[in-house]
């Protein structure tokens, strides 16, 4: 599963806002609107760094645990084969 932003629409977005607040000094609540994403652009990109850094530790987990096991079914079927005499 893929996770990200668009980060060439985010900067253009508060480019866009700062542009409406400049343009509307009276109207406040768009540099509130700025500031709002920005917050949660920040937000979203520490959970995706989060996200990583799990899934990677995961992947190794896994790969010992899969390891682990193949080397445990191998010696297993070793012991069922019937002894040669």
């Amino acid at each position: 599963m893929a996770i990200g932003i668009d980060r060439q629409l985010h900067r253009k977005l508060l480019t866009l806002l700062e542009e409406l607040s400049i343009n509307d000094e009276h109207d406040q609540s768009w540099k509130s609107i700025g500031k709002e994403l920005q917050r949660a652009y920040y937000d979203a990109s520490q959970s995706i760094g989060l996200a990583e850094l799990k899934t990677a530790n995961y992947n190794n987990i896994q790969a010992k645990v899969r390891n682990v096991v193949a080397i445990a079914q191998r010696n297993k079927k070793r012991e069922l084969r019937p002894k040669k005499i």
